[in-house]
């Protein structure tokens, strides 16, 4: 028999959440009603604030306490991911300076 540990840190929630939702999470974390059902893990150890807190919620039943938390880091990778490419040159001294191209303003 071995130990079985986890490594969780906010980019792993992250992803396994994109790819997978809540029931991947509770695979990830070993609990009950996983998909695959891989069994019990026997400790988990967090890398960040961001894991310990959506670990613990999850543990203690309340999912939906963290749903918003992790939707907005899912969103966060999304919008890094996506390169915004300038039409023109005004277009691209707007964005360097964080000057909305439409409105004119800051």
């Amino acid at each position: 028999m071995g130990f079985n540990k986890r490594y969780i840190d906010k980019e792993r929630i992250v992803d396994t959440f994109s790819h997978k939702g809540i029931f991947g999470l509770r695979d990830l974390f070993g609990l009950p009603d996983g998909l695959t059902g891989l069994g019990r893990v026997d400790a988990i150890i967090t890398q960040d604030e961001f894991s310990d807190k959506v670990v613990t919620a999850y543990q203690e039943g309340r999912e939906n306490d963290v749903a918003l938390d992790i939707t907005d880091e899912v969103v966060k990778v999304v919008n890094r991911k996506e390169k915004v490419t300038p039409l023109n040159d005004f277009e691209k001294y707007c964005l360097d300076n964080k000057i909305d191209p439409y409105l004119q303003t800051r």
